[in-house]
C-alpha cells in the first residue's frame, strides 16, 4: 500500500478490509505500477504470450506464441488464476508452473458470481440490488449486499463467499428472518401477496418473480396461519446453484 501511495496513488480501506484507490479507478493502480517499472529503466513487452518456460543453466528460457525466445536470470510468474479469461487470467499460468516442476492444487472458484439452474422468471430481475441480505449455505448464515444478474447472483455477499460453495450446492436467500410474513398477511387480508412481499422490502419485480416461480401461490388458510404462529420462521428461500 505504501508503495502505491508514495508513487501518487492514494488509497482507502473499507470496513470489510478491502483496499481501493481513492479515485475508484482501477486504471490508476495499473498506471502507477507501470510508471514505477518504467522509471526503473525496465521495458514492457506487449503482445507476447509466453507459452513455454524452461530452467536453464544461468536462469530461465521463455518462448512466446510468436516463436521468440527470451533468457532471464530471474523469473517471477504472475499470470493470475483462471477466473477472468478476458483479462488474461485463463489458467495458463498453472501450465507454466507445472513446466517448472511445481505441483498444482485443483483450483476452486473464488470472488466469482453464481449461476443458478432454472433461473426462469428471475432473469427479469437482473440489476436489482438487495442490501443486507442473508444467505444460508448449509448451516452457515452470511449477510451482505447481493446483486441479481441474468444468470444468477453476484455482489459482495456472493463474491466474498463463493469460495465456500461447491458445484450443485444448495443455497438459500432468507427474506424474512424475523418471521413477519404471517402477521403481515393477517394485518392486510385484502392485499395481494406481491404487495405484502414488498412490505418486507422485497422489490416489486422480485416479488412477482417469486410468486411466478412458485406457480401461483394462494394465501394461507387461517389454520395454516395459526400453525405458522406456533413455529414462526423464515418466509421463503430461493434455492439452487
Amino acid at each position: 500500500m505504501r508503495l502505491l501511495e508514495d508513487a501518487g496513488c492514494p488509497l482507502f480501506t473499507r470496513e470489510d478490509g478491502k483496499v481501493f484507490p481513492q479515485s475508484l479507478r482501477s486504471t490508476d493502480v495499473r498506471d502507477t505500477l507501470l510508471k514505477l517499472v518504467i522509471n526503473k529503466g525496465h521495458h514492457v513487452q506487449y503482445h507476447s504470450r509466453i507459452v513455454k518456460v524452461e530452467k536453464a543453466d544461468h536462469g530461465f528460457t521463455l518462448y512466446d506464441s510468436n516463436g521468440i525466445e527470451y533468457s532471464t536470470a530471474k523469473l517471477i510468474l504472475a499470470a493470475g488464476g483462471a477466473a477472468y479469461p478476458q483479462t488474461g487470467s485463463d489458467g495458463s499460468g498453472y501450465d507454466l508452473a507445472k513446466q517448472l516442476g511445481h505441483s498444482i492444487l485443483d483450483p476452486k472458484p473464488a470472488l466469482a458470481a453464481v449461476k443458478i439452474r432454472s433461473f426462469g422468471s428471475f432473469r427479469e430481475c437482473a440489476g436489482i440490488t438487495l442490501p443486507r441480505t442473508s444467505l444460508k449455505l448449509g448451516k452457515q448464515m452470511m449477510q451482505g449486499d447481493l446483486l441479481i444478474t441474468h444468470l444468477g447472483f453476484s455482489g459482495p455477499l456472493i463474491l466474498d463467499n463463493s469460495y465456500r460453495m461447491q458445484p450443485s450446492a444448495r443455497i438459500g436467500l432468507v427474506f424474512d428472518a424475523a418471521g413477519r410474513f404471517v402477521d403481515l398477511v393477517k394485518q392486510h387480508p385484502r392485499k395481494q401477496l406481491s404487495s405484502i412481499l414488498q412490505l418486507l422490502d422485497i422489490p416489486h419485480r422480485l416479488s412477482e418473480a417469486i410468486l411466478q416461480h412458485c406457480g401461483g401461490v394462494q394465501l394461507p388458510s387461517s389454520r395454516a396461519l395459526r400453525q405458522r404462529q406456533k413455529s414462526p420462521g423464515r418466509m421463503a428461500e430461493a434455492r439452487g446453484v
